[in-house]
């Protein structure tokens, strides 16, 4: 599995031969984690391949050099002993290579130049993998300590807030509260992850995805009428609209403290309407019905409000065991527990 092995650049490589829509997500994530991770050691950094790196170029070229990949020379720490680098004779007869002067000297010019970024990183024990992957096979917590660095690095940029800024009039400081809203709500990742590409326009849909795949139809899966952007699949689509306002009607017909409430344009994508007052589980049953319509969406389903709720009764029913049906845990979900009435048999 070459993944691992090299730099950010060698996603494109990977991407032109792959169809699979999920994969290609997958792998464009793994290649932007890489590519932002920040390093914590100097063994980090040296344990950093130099191969298709866009950060270590010869001429503004990534390095690609099939000899040294069939020789199995892919990272930083291969040209070095302890802090001094090998010289060509060395290096050419450790690892059986045939470089020249030329070849080696642009290479090592090229590494040094981009450690010399680094001197400040100290030494520590060694890395066996690039680090970013290394971080990946040796968590033992699950995926949210990535996530949490994806959700960092996410914050601190404005991609998501510019594509959304371009359909919506909202602030800079209104998209990055967004984030707080969706920390607070829940801790489930599947959950975290769709309100995350939502909120960052990276959600993949039938445009999106038609946009690589000439097979693809790119017009909405419930309506079949517009092009299928997450604007039009999360609100716009006249079934999905159909499908909010049913639920709203819903919530004001059962919830004991609902008077007139109703979904919003803003509400629905980033969680937070300044007309609209939400709780905890409100905000909740949002991020749900959002998952619910974006599965519905893939699967090809019609969407139903009797299936959403009773996917809602099961998902209070887990939050009920997770939080040990505590008080606090009561108290936040007295004022919706008529929404399960016909469900509930205890």
């Amino acid at each position: 599995m070459n993944i691992p092995k090299f730099g950010d650049e060698y996603k494109d490589k990977i991407l032109n031969n792959m169809e699979n829509p999920f994969w290609k997500e997958v792998i464009t994530y793994y290649y932007s984690f890489n590519a932002n991770y920040k390093f914590k050691t100097k063994n980090e950094l040296e344990a950093t391949s130099f191969l298709y790196n866009s950060k270590v170029t010869i001429g503004k070229r990534v390095i690609t050099n099939r000899d040294l990949v069939n020789g199995g020379v892919l990272y930083i720490s291969q040209f070095k002993t302890d802090d001094t680098f090998l010289t060509l004779q060395e290096f050419n007869t450790r690892f059986n290579a045939n470089l020249n002067f030329l070849q080696f000297n642009s290479i090592v010019n090229s590494i040094k130049t981009y450690l010399a970024k680094y001197q400040h990183l100290k030494p520590s024990k060694e890395v066996n993998n690039q680090p970013a992957f290394n971080k990946i096979v040796t968590t033992l917590k699950g995926s949210s300590p990535i996530y949490r660095e994806f959700l960092e690095k996410a914050e601190k940029g404005v991609t998501g807030f510019k594509k959304w800024s371009k359909i919506m009039n909202i602030e800079e400081t209104y998209w990055e509260n967004t984030f707080k809203i969706l920390k607070n709500t829940t801790n489930d990742t599947k959950l975290h992850w769709l309100q995350f590409r939502i909120i960052h326009s990276i959600l993949t849909t039938n445009r999106s995805v038609s946009k690589f795949r000439k097979d693809q139809n790119p017009m909405c899966s419930f309506c079949n009428t517009h092009s299928e952007t997450i604007h039009h699949l999360m609100w716009n689509c006249t079934n999905t609209k159909t499908f909010w306002n049913e639920l709203s009607s819903y919530i004001n017909r059962r919830a004991s403290h609902a008077h007139n409430f109703k979904f919003t344009e803003k509400l629905v994508l980033f969680g937070k309407c300044e007309i609209i007052s939400t709780d905890k589980i409100c905000d909740f049953i949002i991020l749900v019905a959002k998952f619910y319509i974006y599965r519905c969406k893939v699967q090809t389903t019609n969407l139903n409000l009797k299936i959403f709720i009773a996917e809602l009764y099961n998902r209070f029913l887990v939050e009920k065991r997770i939080n040990n049906d505590s008080l606090v845990f009561k108290c936040l979900w007295a004022p919706y527990k008529q929404l399960f009435q016909s469900l509930m048999t205890t």
